[in-house]
C-alpha cells in the first residue's frame, strides 16, 4: 500500500491547512487595527514565496519572519495611503455643499481620484513585497502598472469584490479569504512583472526577495 503521506488526499490536506493557518495568522495579526499593513504585506511576502518555490509551507514562521523584516517600511506606506484615501473622502464630503458651479466640476476631479486611488490599490501590496525599493517607489509603480496593465488590475479588484461577496454570504468563507485572494491577486500581478521584465522595463526596479528577519 502506498504511504498515505504521499497520496494525493494528503497533498490537498497539506495545501488547505496551510491557507487557513496563514489567513487566521493574518487576522489575529490586523487585530491591533495599525498593524493591517504590515500583517497584509506579511501576508503577500508569504504568497510570493510559495508562488516561487511552489511549496505550500512555513506559514507561521515565514509570516512573522517578512512582518518583522518589513514592519517599518509596510507601515509607513499603509499611513501615507490611509491619509491620502482620508483626505480623498473628506473632500467628496466638503464638496457636496459647495455651489454648483464648484461642485461638478470638483466631484468630477475627486471622484476620478478615487478611482486611481482603487486601481493603485490593487497593486499596492504584490509592488511592496517584489520589488526591494522605498516608499515612493511602492506607490509610484503600482500607480503606473495599475494604468498601464488595467486588465490585471480590473482583474484584481474582481477577486477583491467576489471575496467580500463570498464572506458576507457564506461567513464561514472567512477563514480562508485572507491567504486566497492574496493568492489570486499575487497570481495575477506575478504575470505582470514577467511581462513587464521582459518588455525591459526601465521604469521598474529590479525584483528582489524581500530580507528575512
Amino acid at each position: 500500500m502506498r504511504n498515505v503521506l504521499d497520496s494525493r488526499f494528503y497533498r490537498y490536506l497539506e495545501v488547505f491547512s496551510a491557507f487557513l493557518f496563514l489567513s487566521v495568522v493574518w487576522f489575529v495579526a490586523c487585530l491591533p487595527v495599525f498593524t493591517v499593513f504590515p500583517a497584509t504585506a506579511a501576508l503577500f511576502a508569504v504568497i510570493r514565496e510559495w508562488v516561487n518555490r511552489g511549496e505550500f509551507d512555513g506559514a507561521v514562521r515565514g509570516f512573522f519572519a517578512f512582518f518583522r523584516a518589513n514592519f517599518w517600511q509596510s507601515l509607513g506606506v499603509g499611513m501615507v495611503w490611509t491619509l491620502l484615501g482620508a483626505l480623498l473622502a473628506i473632500n467628496l464630503l466638503l464638496v457636496g455643499g459647495m455651489p454648483n458651479v464648484l461642485r461638478i466640476p470638483l466631484y468630477v476631479f475627486f471622484i476620478s481620484s478615487s478611482l486611481f486611488y482603487v486601481t493603485t490599490s490593487a497593486f499596492l501590496f504584490p509592488v511592496l513585497v517584489n520589488f526591494d525599493t522605498d516608499w515612493r517607489t511602492v506607490l509610484k509603480n503600482s500607480f503606473l502598472l495599475s494604468l498601464s496593465q488595467l486588465p490585471t488590475t480590473l482583474a484584481c479588484l474582481a477577486v477583491f469584490a467576489t471575496a467580500v461577496f463570498l464572506v458576507l454570504v457564506v461567513p464561514v468563507a472567512a477563514l480562508f479569504a485572507g491567504s486566497l485572494t492574496a493568492y489570486a491577486v499575487y497570481r495575477l500581478c506575478a504575470r505582470t512583472f514577467g511581462k513587464v521584465a521582459a518588455e525591459g522595463g526601465r521604469n521598474f526596479p529590479e525584483s528582489e526577495p524581500p530580507d528575512e528577519a
